[in-house]
């Protein structure tokens, strides 16, 4: 299965900014998107729910 892409456009507390620009410099993400999709990558992995 090809994953497909979808742009959108989010606002963020600077809190979870900060976090982002840590996460992207921490795993050498270029482009906040994929650090983006690799924390909800994670969050799939590590959660019991069900997701869709």
């Amino acid at each position: 299965m090809t994953a497909s892409k979808h742009r959108r456009m989010i606002s963020l507390s600077e809190e979870a900014d900060e976090y982002l620009h840590k996460h992207m410099k921490e795993r050498g993400y270029r482009f906040p998107g994929d650090a983006i999709a690799d924390i909800i990558r994670k969050y799939e992995r590590l959660s019991p729910m069900k997701h869709f």
